[in-house]
């Protein structure tokens, strides 16, 4: 008992000012040592890690002990390099010079020291052959440093410790470091060389003890999801089961009697003459498109405000996207005149498009996330010569995997429809169109059967849910999309817009509140097209909008207390920022 309080609780010299301070025993992990980090001769099992309690100048820096000596000054000085200030043997040279450097520059030259650092960090990026560098990391840490000074900056670094292997070769950091930083930048930089060299498979216990506050932190509650579709599936477990394991025992899993029930079920709610099943949305897309003939040489106007399956869907038959900007007050694409040109119009967040009132040639809809809405009593998919819709697990009409639809009731349409599907077959082996495999397997249209069955519940639930959040957050500083006159919205996403959002965004996960941001780059300046001519476009309200946005969460089934606890979240963020609440 006695040797125990001996190892958990000892007096020892601080590495970094020298007066003497008292360490606690926090955590023992095992480690097995390699030859290639530390010499074959030393013997060590495990690492406990301890941190400075009663240290009022360090205020609890990082600092460990091996469990087989009974104090820091007994034990091997290669072994605790970091507390002495000296790396082991095995630490390559190309790293040590630069440590060295710093160490030295470290009483009057902070910025030489901040220099040598980043050589260091790059020479270990260099020695691990990590791959190539992570620009979009390195620009994280430059506009920390530049944002929020240099205690942010450390933090950010210790994240890319986490992620080593991939961080690459390359670490640009610009920080102005002040001396008071100086130690925590010495006492990172050992860390670091420690953690590399001496201990990876550690990296994930360093921010748990790198900085430890003094009161551990109270249980966090349990976390709100973004989404969450199992809901949809506990509700009628036993109904889905069923007609799963019907298809499996009857042997038909692609072009059978579940999909033709779906697709007449469907269509007679959405009082259409025809549904045709498809693969996924991005195939619904691309098929609508097809088979009118829409390819080389045609350009199709759509919104760059929206997912990126339509540019897909657009450049996989030949033809080419020309955007407009949003509608500022609706967040959609507006109305429009392109009598030559054919036009797809999307709906976004359960709302209403105004391009469906467009003239075109060819006018289509993406009614993805607006599926079981209206305008003017017309259900959304139905207002245009044909209407594309995603059956993916988040949308409000969801399978469990890929799916989706096409809404028509045109019958030349839904017959080319059909063959380029399958094949482009028009009967078995015989085979009249260029076509595909993009079918909707009998699985997934079983499941639609079954909650097709129970949509308006589930409609229902997202439309007060919804309706929640607008009752209880119409008085803050957001923003909120305006509806269509004589539109019935189907709330897909609950989106609300702010200057902060990148703060809230923050803010609510610290409080284990998840959000997404839909969508954060317009397609046009998506590094796979904005170096297309095409692509080469102004869309301030666009662009503007998609730095303000944020989905919260929202699904069927959230609960009043889930949504209390965002509201409340929220309330409190505004609040401690000095906003009018």
């Amino acid at each position: 008992m006695e040797a125990e309080r001996t190892r958990t609780r000892k007096e020892v010299l601080c590495p970094l000012h020298g007066h003497l301070t008292v360490l606690r025993h926090l955590h023992t992990s095992e480690h097995k040592v390699f030859g290639d980090y530390i010499d074959e001769k030393i013997k060590v099992q495990k690492i406990v890690y301890y941190n400075i309690e009663e240290c009022t100048i360090c205020n609890g820096p990082f600092i460990f002990s091996t469990e087989n000596h009974q104090s820091i000054s007994d034990t091997d000085e290669e072994l605790l390099w970091p507390e002495m200030g000296i790396l082991p043997k095995s630490v390559p040279s190309s790293v040590r010079k630069y440590y060295r450097k710093a160490k030295m520059k470290m009483a009057n030259d902070a910025e030489g020291c901040a220099h040598d650092i980043r050589l260091g960090l790059e020479a270990i990026c260099n020695d691990r052959r990590a791959g190539t560098s992570n620009e979009s990391l390195a620009d994280r840490i430059d506009a920390l440093a530049r944002k929020d000074g240099f205690p942010k900056l450390i933090k950010e670094m210790m994240q890319v410790l986490r992620h080593i292997g991939n961080f690459g070769s390359h670490v640009r950091v610009r920080a102005r470091i002040k001396p008071k930083h100086v130690p925590a930048i010495d006492m990172f930089f050992r860390a670091v060389v420690q953690y590399v060299y001496i201990a990876p498979v550690l990296l994930k216990d360093f921010n748990q003890y790198v900085r430890r506050p003094k009161n551990p932190p109270l249980p966090k509650a349990d976390r709100v999801p973004l989404f969450n579709p199992k809901v949809e599936f506990e509700g009628y477990r036993n109904e889905i089961l069923q007609d799963v394991a019907t298809v499996a025992e009857n042997g038909t899993y692609v072009n059978g009697k579940q999909g033709d029930n779906f697709e007449k079920q469907l269509a007679n709610d959405c009082q259409v003459r025809f549904a045709i099943g498809t693969s996924s949305g991005t195939m619904a897309l691309e098929l609508m498109l097809r088979a009118d003939g829409v390819g080389q040489g045609q350009r199709v106007v759509t919104s760059a405000h929206t997912f990126v399956a339509v540019v897909e869907a657009i450049l996989a038959v030949g033809a080419e996207p020309s955007f407009v900007d949003i509608d500022p007050d609706t967040w959609q694409m507006p109305a429009g005149n392109w009598p030559g040109d054919v036009v797809m119009a999307c709906h976004l967040y359960g709302g209403v498009s105004p391009a469906v009132n467009s003239t075109a040639r060819l006018l289509y809809e993406d009614a993805s996330q607006s599926f079981g809405g209206a305008l003017g009593g017309r259900a959304l998919g139905t207002l245009a010569r044909a209407g594309a819709i995603s059956l993916y697990p988040t949308k409000n009409l969801s399978a469990m995997g890929d799916a989706g639809v096409i809404l028509t009731s045109d019958k030349r349409l839904a017959n080319r429809l059909r063959a380029l599907r399958n094949h482009g077959q028009t009967a078995p082996q015989v085979h009249d169109y260029c076509g595909t495999t993009g079918r909707m397997d009998e699985i997934q249209a079983a499941i639609l059967c079954e909650k097709l069955k129970h949509f308006a519940e589930f409609l229902n639930a997202r439309r007060e849910a919804a309706r929640y959040y607008l009752d209880h957050l119409r008085d803050l500083p957001l923003k909120f999309p305006m509806a269509l006159p004589e539109s019935d919205p189907a709330p897909n996403l609950f989106v609300v817009r702010t200057e902060a959002r990148d703060e809230l965004k923050a803010f609510l996960g610290s409080r284990n509140i998840s959000t997404g941001i839909h969508y954060p780059t317009p397609l046009h300046l998506l590094p796979a097209y904005r170096k297309k001519a095409w692509a080469k476009v102004s869309l301030p309200h666009t662009e503007r909008l998609c730095a303000e946005i944020l989905s919260l969460p929202l699904w069927v089934g959230i609960s009043p207390e889930q949504q209390a606890r965002v509201v409340a979240a929220i309330r409190e963020f505004f609040g401690a920022n000095g906003r009018a609440v």
